[in-house]
């Protein structure tokens, strides 16, 4: 009887937690998890204080020999690679707009908010997120890629439309070409881990929601997973698909469907 009753107060306690911290509004730009040196306005970034800061109104995060994932819009996930930087270069209640002014960074877009737009550019060009999908930003070799979704790439008077596997080169006639995913980009296997990391923080973070708390009352957002010390995020209802394949679902979703989610089984 001790034991169970000392299960449900760590439950309750992990609970309470999460409910705090989805009344609270998670800044755009908060950098959610690093590994390696992570530099943010050249303080140190690591994993005991990730979750807790923001990249400002143009600010920049650097990554040396290290990566990190950084959050916008409920949904949208920023994962950048080694020897990266990138800037936040607008920030206002309607638009967020990101720059990656070197190295490489994959957005992963579960949900679009569209009471507030997402444009990342590079290199000089523009794109605006507003498609759920998969999407690669690379200043070194100056490149838009689309690993799933698709998006439009504007420069000037100029514009081209990027379907999902194709890569459109900044550096040559602006013609998107067809690439092999697992060869375009060393970060895309470490985004995919990040993903699953993700997927099941917010399995998680909904379960308990569904389990202790009357489902009407949270909404689509960022919610605070104590024992992930994550960011989780919650789709506002129902079941979505994320680019990767990952089932997520949100606490109004009735209980007598069961929630399909991927092979979370470690060798």
């Amino acid at each position: 009887m001790l034991i169970g009753n000392r299960l449900i107060a760590t439950l309750g306690t992990a609970y309470l937690s999460v409910l705090l911290a989805g009344a609270q509004e998670m800044l755009p730009g908060t950098v959610n998890y690093t590994e390696g040196e992570v530099l943010l306005r050249g303080d140190l970034v690591n994993r005991e204080n990730a979750g807790m800061v923001v990249i400002g109104q143009d600010q920049t995060l650097q990554t040396n020999e290290g990566r990190a994932e950084v959050l916008l819009t409920p949904g949208v996930f920023v994962r950048v690679g080694p020897n990266s930087l990138i800037r936040m270069a607008t920030i206002t209640g309607t638009n967020l707009k990101l720059q990656v002014e070197r190295g490489e960074a994959i957005v992963e877009v579960d949900q679009v908010d569209k009471t507030r737009r997402v444009d990342v550019a590079v290199q000089g060009v523009n794109t605006r997120l507003d498609e759920e999908g998969t999407y690669g930003f690379n200043a070194l070799k100056p490149s838009v890629t689309v690993y799933s979704g698709k998006l439009s790439v504007e420069e000037d008077r100029k514009s081209v439309k990027v379907g999902s596997g194709q890569i459109l080169r900044l550096d040559d006639a602006w013609k998107p070409a067809k690439f092999d995913p697992m060869e375009s980009s060393e970060l895309f296997p470490w985004t995919q881990k990040r993903a699953d990391f993700a997927s099941q923080a917010a399995e998680r973070t909904a379960s308990m929601l569904l389990a202790f708390g009357d489902s009407n009352s949270f909404n689509r957002g960022w919610y605070w997973n104590t024992a992930f010390h994550a960011w989780a995020f919650v789709p506002a209802k129902g079941y979505i698909y994320t680019p990767y394949g990952y089932g997520l679902y949100a606490p109004d979703q009735p209980h007598h469907m069961t929630p399909i989610f991927g092979d979370f089984r470690t060798n």
